[in-house]
Protein backbone atom coordinates (compact mmCIF):
# COMPACT_ATOMS: atom_id res chain seq x y z
CA UNK A 1 0.00 0.00 0.00
CA UNK A 2 1.35 3.44 -1.29
CA UNK A 3 1.77 6.52 0.92
CA UNK A 4 -0.85 9.11 1.26
CA UNK A 5 -0.26 12.23 -1.04
CA UNK A 6 -1.80 15.44 0.33
CA UNK A 7 -1.35 19.09 -0.56
CA UNK A 8 1.49 19.22 2.14
CA UNK A 9 3.84 16.43 0.20
CA UNK A 10 2.42 18.64 -2.91
CA UNK A 11 3.39 21.69 -1.30
CA UNK A 12 7.04 20.33 -1.23
CA UNK A 13 7.16 19.33 -4.08
CA UNK A 14 5.95 22.41 -6.00
CA UNK A 15 8.59 24.25 -3.54
CA UNK A 16 11.39 22.59 -4.61
CA UNK A 17 10.88 22.28 -8.19
CA UNK A 18 9.82 26.35 -8.34
CA UNK A 19 13.38 27.26 -6.55
CA UNK A 20 14.60 25.81 -9.75
CA UNK A 21 13.09 28.45 -11.68
CA UNK A 22 16.15 31.41 -13.04
CA UNK A 23 14.90 33.76 -10.36
CA UNK A 24 15.52 36.40 -14.01
CA UNK A 25 12.70 34.46 -15.61
CA UNK A 26 10.22 33.97 -13.03
CA UNK A 27 8.44 37.00 -14.39
CA UNK A 28 8.49 35.90 -17.87
CA UNK A 29 5.57 34.57 -19.17
CA UNK A 30 5.51 30.69 -19.31
CA UNK A 31 8.15 30.70 -17.17
CA UNK A 32 6.57 28.39 -14.59
CA UNK A 33 5.13 25.74 -16.81
CA UNK A 34 7.83 23.42 -16.16
CA UNK A 35 6.28 22.91 -12.59
CA UNK A 36 3.04 22.33 -13.80
CA UNK A 37 2.43 18.46 -13.72
CA UNK A 38 1.37 16.11 -16.61
CA UNK A 39 -2.06 16.07 -17.14
CA UNK A 40 -2.57 12.71 -15.30
CA UNK A 41 -0.42 14.05 -12.26
CA UNK A 42 -2.49 17.44 -12.63
CA UNK A 43 -6.43 15.53 -12.37
CA UNK A 44 -4.50 14.03 -9.18
CA UNK A 45 -3.42 17.31 -7.62
CA UNK A 46 -7.25 19.30 -8.91
CA UNK A 47 -8.76 16.05 -6.94
CA UNK A 48 -7.37 17.21 -3.51
CA UNK A 49 -7.47 20.90 -4.44
CA UNK A 50 -11.08 20.05 -4.58
CA UNK A 51 -11.50 18.05 -1.25
CA UNK A 52 -9.71 20.54 0.48
CA UNK A 53 -10.79 23.97 -0.59
CA UNK A 54 -13.01 24.44 1.60
CA UNK A 55 -10.56 24.83 4.32
CA UNK A 56 -7.82 25.53 2.53
CA UNK A 57 -9.59 28.87 0.90
CA UNK A 58 -10.01 30.74 4.32
CA UNK A 59 -5.89 30.40 4.59
CA UNK A 60 -4.68 30.31 1.33
CA UNK A 61 -1.09 31.13 2.45
CA UNK A 62 -0.99 27.43 4.22
CA UNK A 63 0.05 26.07 0.72
CA UNK A 64 1.61 28.92 -1.28
CA UNK A 65 3.51 26.80 -3.78
CA UNK A 66 0.20 25.09 -4.70
CA UNK A 67 -1.63 28.38 -4.96
CA UNK A 68 0.75 29.39 -7.43
CA UNK A 69 1.27 26.00 -9.37
CA UNK A 70 -3.09 25.83 -8.75
CA UNK A 71 -3.64 29.10 -10.58
CA UNK A 72 -0.72 28.43 -13.24
CA UNK A 73 -1.85 25.10 -13.77
CA UNK A 74 -5.52 26.56 -14.25
CA UNK A 75 -4.49 29.21 -17.14
CA UNK A 76 -2.34 25.98 -18.67
CA UNK A 77 -4.88 23.41 -18.67
CA UNK A 78 -8.38 25.02 -18.09
CA UNK A 79 -8.24 28.87 -19.46
CA UNK A 80 -9.39 28.04 -23.28
CA UNK A 81 -12.07 25.50 -21.78
CA UNK A 82 -13.73 28.42 -20.03
CA UNK A 83 -14.47 25.78 -17.25
CA UNK A 84 -13.16 27.42 -14.10
CA UNK A 85 -15.04 25.82 -10.65
CA UNK A 86 -17.97 28.66 -9.65
CA UNK A 87 -15.75 28.68 -6.32
CA UNK A 88 -13.28 29.95 -8.19
CA UNK A 89 -14.67 32.47 -10.25
CA UNK A 90 -16.99 34.06 -7.81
Amino acid sequence: MGAVITLANWEDSFQKALQKVDKAKRQMAGALLSVIPSHEKWDEFLGLVKAEWQAWRRDPSRYPHCLVVFYGGQAFYEYDENTWWPEIAG
